[in-house]
């Protein structure tokens, strides 16, 4: 079981990672990581990052929204669930708002993440809500 829950938070750590820096940027170009925070990460500012990212994506909250700090780098960020919603596969998704700071930089980022079985949390931007169908006996308009 531990072993299953380092695989999800390194993946939702990976996908916030690549996800928040690589959008706009070309594949094979790293470069435009040198300015941001997480260039400047510790291992343990990466462990802090990855478990507060977890805390929020495993909250039964709907308006989840957690905060790390290092204060041996002063290192800093924080998640927060933006909005969530059932997927047209089924799967619960949440839209996190990423933000990490450094001494140097900081960055924000907005990203859907769904949670699969056996899979954990990856990131999806292609998510959409399952369309929501009104109750059986009701009408869509309001006739006289």
């Amino acid at each position: 079981m531990t072993r299953l829950v380092n695989k999800v938070a390194l993946v939702a750590t990976l996908g916030v990672a690549l996800a928040c820096y690589a959008v706009g940027s070309n594949a094979g170009n790293y470069n435009f990581l040198q300015n941001s925070p997480l260039m400047s990460f510790t291992a343990d500012d990466n462990k802090m990052f990855t478990e507060n990212t977890r805390t929020v994506l495993e909250s039964t909250s709907a308006n989840a929204k957690s905060s790390w700090s290092n204060p041996k780098t002063g290192n800093s960020g924080e998640a927060e669930v933006k909005a969530q919603f059932t997927s047209t596969d089924g799967n619960l998704c949440k839209h996190l708002r990423v933000f990490n700071r450094s001494k140097t930089a900081q960055s924000e980022a907005f990203y859907t993440f769904c949670h699969y079985q056996g899979r954990g949390w990856l990131v999806n931007e292609d998510a959409r809500p399952k369309a929501v169908t009104p109750p059986a006996g009701t009408n869509k308009t309001n006739s006289q």
